[in-house]
């Protein structure tokens, strides 16, 4: 693995591309550790591959780079990987710095799946949030806004915060869902995809 560059991202976040050994393709969900800042996967092309974090990394320094496949969490999301599609559309759900592994996710799954997401963010979230074009039925009215890339990919989504960030459902993802679980629109034969089990740090499994 070779650094390449390192961006600011919008809302502080910072985007770290990599050159691979070879374009073998990472595995959903696939996180770093480098020297103590954890990094998720967002893209990847080929043996270039871009990583989210919540600080810069000194790439011309690094001590200690670790992944986090076949620790225990890791394990676990895999199992939520695992069962077949469903007929009606899969959930997904992401917070913090997981939300760049959905998108990985929902990029190179669409367009044969179909996707709702659902995203929290305890600070900022790593792009512009703009408002949303899709109809999210019986959703908690206030949530207006989405982000840009899943609406691109025309997967419907909606944002939540305990921060009031314009735009967002005002608290976490699982008080959102119990509101909507109690609507007529919400259907039990979902398929959910939680990418929160990956918040555990690659350091403490």
């Amino acid at each position: 693995m070779r650094f390449l560059n390192q961006t600011e991202q919008a809302g502080g976040w910072w985007l770290t591309s990599v050159e691979l050994d070879d374009a073998t393709p990472l595995p959903f969900g696939f996180q770093l550790n480098i020297d103590g800042s954890d990094l998720a996967l967002f893209r990847q092309q080929g043996s270039e591959a871009q990583f989210l974090s919540t600080s810069n990394i000194d790439i011309e320094n690094t001590d200690s780079i670790r992944s986090n496949v076949d620790t225990p969490t890791w394990q676990i999301f895999q199992e939520c990987l695992a069962p077949e599609p469903t007929q009606g559309p899969t959930l997904l759900l992401a917070s913090d710095l997981n939300i760049a592994n959905l998108l990985h996710f929902a990029q190179s799954a669409a367009p044969d799946n179909k996707f709702v997401a659902l995203l929290e963010a305890s600070e900022n979230f790593p792009f512009t949030v703009k408002p949303a074009k899709f109809l999210f039925e019986d959703f908690p009215p206030e949530a207006i806004g989405a982000c840009p890339l899943l609406e691109d990919w025309k997967i419907p989504n909606r944002l939540c915060s305990e921060k009031g960030l314009p735009g967002c459902f005002e608290g976490k993802i699982d008080t959102a869902l119990s509101e909507w679980q109690s609507t007529t629109s919400w259907q039990e034969r979902w398929r959910v995809i939680d990418f929160r089990i990956l918040n555990e740090s690659i350091t403490n499994s």
